[in-house]
């Protein structure tokens, strides 16, 4: 700008025309901008390049984080009690979560972006089941399973609830009382018969029916959200009649309406705020159970087992064939 003065002052002294004059003080001053823009660029420069390093070293740093997560595709299971560091399982009970909020199940897996031609139930495993083995093992496993990466079929056929039972050698008694005794009946379909049948095809037939195992999940789910908003409403007298803060399969709904002494109108709006289409997978009636109402008071239930009073409540034959 003193380069500008100094020939504006010049300029004043011989009074050239004023368009002369103008073009000449336009020049300087453009000449003086594109001094200060090198200047700039020249200074900016080694930001820019540390900030291009910085920036290339993240997507590096990404792109190792990424392929260090990825399975293993070709080692096997060796020794189950093998230790796993920095691996941690919380085997608290959630609880299912009431309408308008998002309930994404307890167990562990789940077929999720992975697998697309088995349910969910096939690849979960609830805590309780996890329990069987330990954590530690239980992971262990896991990570040894086979992954097919590319593939138009199962990407994890080895990690699965049935892959499970045969590598743990669980007894069938044994995951019949989790299944019956534990939220785990809720969360997933365990065909009992099937798994322990021994027959890798049917197996594999069974939980590829998605769309009908679907349905269960969600039916189940619905019966669980049912227990759980009576248990929500009085914790204290839940934990007294029942001596537990958990639901399972062997504290019937019959027993939970007497406990509480629920009406029939109670029990009918109860269903009518769980069962509220806008907040389930979907509006179709095959998706929810058909309550019994009138067997809660017509007296139907006397003298039978939980599975058996849950069974005729929901409108099913048999509690472990569905």
């Amino acid at each position: 700008m003193d380069e500008r003065n100094r020939i504006k002052r010049s300029l004043d002294r011989i009074e050239p025309n004023e368009d002369a004059k103008e073009r000449m003080l336009r020049n300087v001053y453009l000449k003086a901008e594109s001094d200060t823009n090198e200047a700039r660029k020249a200074t900016l420069a080694p930001k820019k390049t540390a900030l291009r390093i910085l920036i290339a070293a993240a997507c590096f740093a990404t792109v190792i984080a990424a392929i260090a997560v990825i399975p293993n595709l070709t080692r096997r299971p060796t020794d189950p009690q093998a230790a796993v560091v920095g691996t941690t399982l919380s085997t608290d009970e959630p609880e299912p979560a009431p309408p308008g909020e998002n309930n994404t199940g307890r167990a562990i897996g789940g077929s999720g972006p992975f697998c697309t031609v088995h349910a969910t139930s096939y690849h979960s495993w609830s805590p309780e089941m996890v329990e069987l083995v330990g954590e530690e093992a239980f992971w262990e496993w896991n990570r040894n399973c086979e992954y097919i990466l590319f593939t138009d079929d199962c990407h994890h056929p080895e990690a699965s609830v049935y892959g499970f039972i045969k590598y743990f050698d669980i007894p069938r008694e044994d995951l019949e009382y989790v299944y019956l005794n534990t939220i785990t009946y809720y969360s997933q379909v365990l065909n009992l018969d099937l798994l322990y049948s021994g027959n890798d095809e049917a197996v594999d037939a069974f939980y590829r029916n998605t769309e009908e195992l679907k349905k269960t999940e969600e039916r189940r789910g619905g019966f669980a959200w049912l227990k759980s908003y009576c248990r929500y409403n009085d914790l204290d007298r839940w934990v007294e009649q029942f001596g537990t803060d958990r639901i399972t399969p062997q504290i019937s709904f019959k027993s939970i309406v007497d406990a509480f002494g629920m009406t029939r109108q109670e029990v009918e709006n109860l269903i009518l705020s769980v069962d509220n289409p806008p907040y389930r997978y979907s509006d179709d009636p095959e998706y929810f159970y058909s309550y019994n109402t009138e067997a809660l008071f017509d007296g139907s239930m006397d003298g039978l087992s939980p599975l058996e009073q849950d069974a005729i409540f929901c409108g099913i034959e048999d509690y472990m064939s569905e």
